[in-house]
């Protein structure tokens, strides 16, 4: 997987997770869905080549260390 596909795949999950957090706003439970995204995307930024720019990654977004 190049970092082209991480980012797009990274995108992707952030929309899900967007989705999930919008549609389950008024609850008060951990929801196992967004779990699930959060890693996914932890997977993703540590497979990636990183290149930061102003603090964060071009392609997965992840905070500079």
């Amino acid at each position: 997987m190049d970092n082209e596909d991480i980012k797009i795949a990274v995108e992707y999950w952030k929309s899900e997770l967007k989705y999930e957090i919008e549609r389950t706003k008024n609850y008060f439970t951990l929801n196992p869905k967004i779990k699930e995204i959060k890693e996914a995307i932890a997977e993703l930024q540590g497979i990636c080549d990183h290149d930061y720019r102003d603090g964060y990654c071009i392609w997965c977004g992840k905070k500079e260390d």
